[in-house]
């Protein structure tokens, strides 16, 4: 069987739990790439919070970002055309029930991951980004208001919801 393409996810496939990509994976993935495979990135993650990876594996592939919700070329800095984003009311609704529930939650917008002031100060994402050159750093942003972001935004790809307790996310 000849191979094209190496789809690959980055949290709990490609990064390691300090979500960092071990050498001898890059060191595999460019030598897949110097054979005339490509190599795409598949992730539950927003694009910015994947750009360091695609940088740092040197590939030239748009990455397939938010669960499929959208593709995104890094090489033009461009979401492409087509993607499937949440309605406002889909956002709306899981976003009330998140908060009947007191459960902080993430909105994925087009530039922005984004949580609301209080919710999300001690989350590993923010100490993560902040490892990171500020050049490739994701934008996460405290915002007073979700519910704002969500009704500003002209496009709202995922909302995330976070609890330890899985009971009260069943």
């Amino acid at each position: 069987m000849i191979y094209r393409l190496i789809a690959l996810d980055l949290d709990g496939t490609l990064l390691n739990s300090q979500l960092e990509i071990r050498e001898d994976s890059i060191a595999a993935i460019r030598q897949a790439d110097a054979l005339g495979i490509k190599v795409l990135i598949v992730t539950g993650r927003h694009h910015t919070a994947a750009r360091y990876y695609w940088h740092q594996l040197g590939i030239n592939t748009p990455a397939i970002c938010c669960n499929g919700a959208y593709v995104y070329d890094f090489c033009e800095d461009v979401l492409l055309p087509g993607g499937s984003p949440l309605t406002k009311a889909q956002a709306h609704e899981v976003l009330r029930l998140s908060k009947a529930l007191n459960i902080p939650s993430l909105v994925y917008t087009t530039e922005h991951i984004n949580y609301e002031s209080g919710g999300f100060d001690k989350f590993y994402l923010l100490d993560w980004a902040k490892t990171l050159p500020v050049a490739l750093r994701p934008e996460i942003r405290a915002v007073d208001s979700l519910i704002n972001e969500i009704e500003q935004a002209p496009t709202v790809w995922k909302l995330i919801s976070f609890n330890d307790d899985p009971v009260l996310l069943d």
